[in-house]
């Protein structure tokens, strides 16, 4: 038999590790490849799919506005489309390439920190862990940010081995992009140099102390191009994006004391408007045009102020997501991994999930207390990144990225009791009990908010595959559980894009009479025009948008929908006036831009025909 280590590699225990997990994740993918939600994305997902693209065919997304979402997602995404084409089918399979390097690193970092047989539990936790399974299979940024995070968790460990300058930047320059990819992950900055500093290092020379400072700069190179880019578009010092303040105030407003993602009620849920409806609302509130960062400072003062006067509010809130981080529950957001089973019978197997890695995560932090400061990094970048999540919320996705680390505790304390359990009954037994008691509490149910924007989500996704049929089966269960206009103005939109146009209209007119409130009787006259335009009835089109637009003459998106009909109608100085009513409105908006430099080229081509 041969000896050449590069044949033997094929029959170790990694080799076989790294093909299990890309064969279990080639079959997840194969179980989802009709999932409503495959071709078409919708919130987060669809917003990012376009951002690629805008990427991928060279031009700027939005103009003349600092990054309000986390930018990195956006260009791995326009890399895959300029290179492959639009294939959502191509951006799973590099995902899951990615999610099998994670299963490798975890277990190399295993078999740097603890003995063989933890590392290869890890390596299979971590290889069958069902949420790692589910979230490379949607568009959302979670599953290369859970790449990044455990690969500069692998750099951070050969930097405090070899302490040179060029080990520490390497690993900034990760965690750099790790921050672009989720911006809390700039906690991890400090994290790290704390580790550095706490790790033992017999070497006495100032080149070697100073090396972690290395990590800052790489960090820095990384972030920079964002941050230049910000400064150019605004003027404003904006290190990676413009939101901060607005994500704060949604977690924590008189409107929200649960600790929970809740709606704010005059933001739009959908993330293609929350932006522009924040931004609204500040100059309103102030009384006069506010820039990115202004708008951002004004929520997150606000949101301050919130939380000094109600403290005792804060706290049970803070307690809240401490205890919803460790609870088993995986708290949905965009999509929910339950909804997923239906699509996936792999999703129903009983894999590895948050309800087992959180309990014996737990017990491993205190089995391996002995050895905190060996293990100094996994405890504070732990620690660290949950300290970042608890001003906001936590769901699924965002702890998602430190779940790595809840891996490598998890194998320890499964190990370490399996040993004890073969060699000592007796020792055993108080962390066999602690192990139970930990998992009452990691397993007890928790309340959380009804999301019934999810089921809306799936229905809009059928809309899009043309399976108005489950569409409208969706919106008419909603209705019957819940009092929300939402679902009759969403069931009429289904059932004119079925040609089921007398029952939607029915719809839209009861829902727009004179009787219902405002709000409600503009949105319906939206929803009229948009039928009467897919439609292509013109003038039922315009007398809709103008009734919206008399109920809400502030209504950008409604005037801009109106200068698309004109267009049609060949009324072009009227579409030219509706569009810039619409930016004066909204200047912030790119589509109503976008749509009058359109009509611009295409008068200036008429033109020059002529």
């Amino acid at each position: 038999m041969s000896t050449d280590p590069r044949q033997s590699w094929w029959r170790t225990f990694e080799a076989r590790l790294l093909l299990g997990a890309l064969l279990l994740r080639l079959l997840y993918l194969s179980t989802i490849l009709t999932n409503p939600y495959f071709t078409h994305p919708v919130t987060d997902e669809a917003l990012y799919d376009l951002w690629g693209q805008t990427i991928a065919a060279g031009d700027v997304f939005i103009k003349d506005y600092p990054y309000y979402d986390s930018p990195l997602h956006a260009f791995y995404l326009g890399l895959l489309y300029w290179i492959f084409g639009h294939s959502f089918l191509i951006v799973r399979l590099v995902q899951i390439a990615f999610g099998t390097l994670n299963v490798l690193i975890l277990y190399r970092i295993a078999q740097r920190l603890f003995e063989p047989t933890t590392a290869q539990v890890a390596g299979i936790l971590a290889g069958a862990y069902a949420p790692f399974l589910y979230y490379e299979g949607l568009l959302l940024k979670e599953s290369f940010a859970l790449f990044l995070m455990d690969w500069a968790l692998l750099l951070i460990l050969g930097a405090l081995e070899r302490r040179t300058w060029l080990a520490f930047w390497s690993a900034g320059v990760v965690v750099g992009l790790e921050a672009l990819s989720r911006v809390n992950a700039l906690a991890l900055i400090p994290a790290c140099l704390i580790a550095a500093w706490m790790t033992k290092d017999g070497r006495r020379s100032w080149t070697t102390r100073l090396a972690p400072l290395a990590l800052v700069l790489g960090a820095i190179m990384a972030i920079a191009p964002a941050t230049i880019r910000n400064w150019l578009v605004s003027g404003d010092f904006v290190p990676i994006t413009v939101s901060g303040g607005q994500v704060l105030y949604t977690a924590n407003n008189p409107a929200n004391t649960t600790g929970d993602l809740m709606p704010v009620p005059f933001v739009r849920a959908t993330s293609a408007f929350e932006r522009i409806d924040f931004h609204r609302r500040a100059e309103t509130e102030t009384g006069r045009r506010m820039s990115p960062a202004q708008v951002s400072a004004h929520w997150r003062e606000k949101s301050l102020a919130f939380a000094l006067e109600h403290p005792g509010t804060m706290a049970r809130m803070v307690a809240h997501r401490v205890a919803a981080f460790w609870n088993r529950e995986e708290r949905p957001d965009n999509h929910s991994i339950e909804q997923f089973q239906q699509f996936s019978w792999l999703l129903r197997l009983p894999l590895p999930g948050y309800w087992l890695i959180a309990p014996l995560a737990l017990l491993g932090l205190f089995l391996l207390r002995n050895r905190w400061r060996e293990l100094s990094v996994l405890y504070i970048l732990l620690g660290v990144y949950l300290l970042s999540l608890l001003p906001f919320w936590v769901t699924s996705r965002y702890r998602l990225p430190i779940v790595g680390v809840l891996v490598l505790f998890a194998a320890a304390g499964m190990t370490h009791l399996t040993r004890l359990v073969r060699t000592n009954r007796r020792a055993a037994c108080k962390p066999a009990a602690g192990l139970a008691a930990i998992a009452v509490i990691c397993w007890w149910p928790m309340t959380s908010p009804q999301d019934t924007g999810l089921e809306r989500n799936l229905a809009y996704a059928y809309e899009q595959n043309g399976r108005f049929d489950d569409a409208i089966a969706i919106y008419e269960r909603l209705k019957k559980i819940e009092r929300n206009p939402e679902n009759d103005l969403y069931l009429a939109n289904a059932l004119g894009l079925a040609n089921r146009t007398d029952e939607a209209l029915a719809i839209l007119d009861r829902l727009s009479a004179p009787q219902q409130p405002a709000d409600l009787r503009q949105r319906a006259f939206n929803f009229r025009g948009d039928l009467a335009r897919h439609n292509k009835q013109w003038e039922e089109a315009e007398q809709a948008y103008r009734a919206a637009l008399l109920i809400d003459p502030g209504d950008y998106g409604a005037w801009n929908n109106l200068a698309i009909v004109l267009i049609n109608e060949k009324r072009f100085s009227d579409a030219e006036a509706a569009l810039t009513e619409s930016i004066r409105l909204a200047p912030e908006d790119a589509l109503a831009r976008t749509n009058l430099d359109a009509l611009h080229r295409y008068l200036r081509q008429q033109s020059g025909a002529r």
